[in-house]
């Protein structure tokens, strides 16, 4: 989810939904500003890698499947819908080394 708000796709209702949680959740506002970073790199390349950019989608994707099945901890509830999941397989060797 934190990538669909990111990328726009998100309606007026779930965009405040995000903006609320990543105001209370650490570890989502730490995702958040990762995939920021990550689209202002690749942003900044003015040529978009689109097997770098599906393998990124397939590390996040592979994230929020990892922290939709963790049992939460203390604090703020995980948000739902953020996991969509991938197979085995990707992670973080699923992520394009810079300037590779």
């Amino acid at each position: 989810m934190l990538q669909a708000y990111l990328d726009g796709e998100l309606d007026a209702p779930d965009t405040g939904r995000v903006r609320a949680h990543v105001a209370e959740c650490h570890a989502c506002a730490r995702e958040l500003s990762l995939y920021q970073r990550i689209t202002s790199e690749l942003a900044s390349r003015g040529v978009t890698d689109e097997a770098a950019l599906a393998r990124l989608k397939e590390f996040a994707a592979s994230i929020a499947e990892r922290e939709s099945t963790r049992e939460p901890g203390p604090g703020p509830d995980r948000m739902p819908g953020s996991g969509s999941g991938s197979g085995p397989g990707s992670g973080p060797s699923a992520v394009p080394k810079p300037g590779g």
